[in-house]
């Protein structure tokens, strides 16, 4: 048989580890309540663990090891529904709906982020090996926004969307990266001049 052996005890484990699915989460709050504390390096597995009362072995179920647990919790503290308020009014123009994306998206940068973890963030997506998926999901919402919007007939058939969607990500994440490098920078407040820039900008695709 080529399935790897699972002896009775691994199994039991397994069992109670997955009937309590709020672990995970319950790692994850605790990891980033402590990095925000004590800072990224200052944060070990071991601390984790303690802090969150559970075994070593119910860490390790979930995450390979810090590197692993510091991706996984980075990835899933992104609110789901940041941006559903977008969705719910189709008929808001594009430009507005491009300045709220900027506006939300640094806001929730500001609030889910501590500078520890914008830094881990800066780090991961420079080290990612695929150079089109490290981008895909901070463009994906975007692009999509505004090929609907070309779509409806309220962008010029011709406009560059995939353009447009790398300009507006290349200042969010610079206003993240100077956040991240700068302590008396606000990224939040910097947005909206470059909302107003780009209603500007957006002008000329407009039907």
């Amino acid at each position: 048989m080529n399935e790897k052996y699972i002896s009775p005890a691994q199994a039991a484990a397994r069992e109670s580890i997955s009937s309590n699915t709020g672990k995970k989460e319950e790692l994850m709050r605790v990891g980033l309540e402590l990095i925000a504390k004590n800072g990224l390096n200052n944060t070990s597995v071991n601390d984790i663990i303690e802090e969150a009362g559970v075994a070593k072995g119910t860490f390790y179920y979930y995450f390979t090891g810090k590197e692993d647990f510091l991706k996984t919790t980075m990835m899933a503290i992104w609110p789901k529904d940041s941006f559903t308020h977008l969705d719910a009014h189709p008929e808001t123009p594009i430009a507005e709906k491009l300045t709220d994306y900027a506006k939300t998206y640094l806001h929730s940068v500001k609030k889910n982020m501590s500078r520890d973890f914008c830094r881990l963030w800066v780090r991961v997506v420079m080290e990612h090996d695929d150079p089109v998926m490290r981008l895909a999901a901070d463009t994906s919402y975007l692009l999509s926004m505004l090929e609907e919007a070309r779509e409806k007939g309220e962008l010029k058939p011709d406009t560059d969307c995939a353009g447009i969607c790398r300009m507006i990500t290349a200042y969010l994440y610079g206003a993240c990266f100077l956040w991240e490098m700068d302590e008396n920078m606000d990224a939040v407040e910097s947005v909206e001049l470059f909302c107003e820039a780009v209603s500007r900008f957006i002008e000329k695709y407009l039907s």
